[in-house]
């Protein structure tokens, strides 16, 4: 069945994963739900409108772009047949085919035998020579794809129901190989999408791109980050600004480097925390050491004779000198944080 979760956004795609329909000015596409690596493979389209379509082969590396017009087809990793302008596409590149424009009701048939590196194409079981240009770039991963201009519609056919074009040679069907949980064949109109959408947490530092995985890569030589590695293997430039990428900077590492630089500015402020408290006590003790220079200048006063102008200037002389040492052990405001409610230090 087709993919509802690998398409582009605008995409309608009936509940049973069978028939697809763009009612709008973009070329969208889709893939379907099961890859083939070896083998020979064969499933059919029928059309229910006569316009643009590219239907065929693609990889998960082909591009959906819907609003320049690049579909299946217009990249190296995939090819399409295009029953409407009587082409082929592959890498943006047409050529001209024999068949005759196609018609509603029309059956198209979509053989890929990745063994030999065969594709052919059949229009009601009218066959084009084979082709293999999807093979120059491409082994394997490959995917029934399709492309819609607006007001397009078609109906696959996986293997589900008896196959009207059957190629003559052996071949495998989606259904026969593939199995899908309940929940991948699950197809939610694009309102309940978004609604889910809107319920959902996003990471804070989770990828740009997937919104999955947490970023931790910045791309170099421009320097924008916000990816993970995950999504940033599969890209070829900056989704932010198009340079060329050069190199995929793992930031893992300078976060656990900038991680233990704080953790030894930490080990430093407690020391600075500890030498302070050391200061405190000095301070203090140096405090009592004035007060009792003051009391016994206070007692020699009062015993009247041995009082003498020398003896005070000498207690002052040392009140001074003492006074002096305690401010310049006490921190200044500059290193200490300073309450300013209680006047304090801590």
């Amino acid at each position: 069945m087709l993919n509802s979760n690998d398409t582009s956004e605008y995409l309608k795609i009936s509940t049973d994963g069978l028939e697809a329909r763009s009612d709008v000015l973009s070329f969208e596409s889709v893939r379907c739900t099961f890859p083939i690596d070896d083998g020979a493979w064969y499933y059919e389209v029928e059309l229910v409108t006569n316009g643009v379509l590219q239907i065929g082969w693609a990889t998960k590396y082909s591009k959906f772009l819907n609003y320049d017009g690049f579909g299946i087809g217009d990249d190296e990793f995939s090819l399409a047949y295009d029953g409407c302008r009587q082409l082929i596409w592959h890498n943006a590149q047409s050529s001209k085919h024999s068949h005759t424009c196609w018609r509603p009701g029309d059956v198209l048939g979509c053989y890929l035998d990745v063994d030999n590196k065969v594709a052919v194409f059949s229009l009601n079981g009218n066959s084009l020579p084979s082709m293999s240009q999807i093979f120059h770039k491409a082994r394997k991963g490959f995917f029934a794809a399709a492309s819609f201009m607006t007001f397009q519609q078609c109906i696959f056919n996986f293997g589900s129901k008896p196959f009207k074009f059957p190629p003559s040679t052996s071949f495998s069907s989606f259904n026969e190989k593939g199995v899908l949980s309940d929940r991948e064949r699950l197809v939610l109109p694009r309102h309940k999408k978004i609604e889910i959408l809107r319920r959902m947490s996003v990471k804070e530092d989770g990828c740009q791109l997937c919104y999955d995985n947490h970023a931790h890569v910045t791309l170099r030589p421009c320097g924008h980050d916000g990816f993970c590695s995950k999504c940033a293997m599969q890209l070829e430039t900056c989704p932010m600004c198009r340079k060329q990428i050069e190199l995929v900077e793992n930031t893992n590492n300078l976060n656990a480097a900038a991680i233990a630089s704080s953790a030894t500015d930490t080990t430093s402020v407690e020391t600075q925390s500890e030498t302070l408290t050391a200061v405190d006590a000095t301070t203090d003790t140096s405090t009592t050491s004035i007060h009792d220079v003051s009391n016994t200048a206070a007692t020699s006063g009062s015993s009247g004779s041995g009082s003498t102008p020398d003896s005070h200037i000498h207690i002052r002389s040392q009140l001074k000198h003492m006074k002096s040492s305690s401010a310049a052990a006490r921190p200044s405001s500059s290193d200490c944080n300073l309450n300013s409610d209680d006047q304090t230090i801590t």
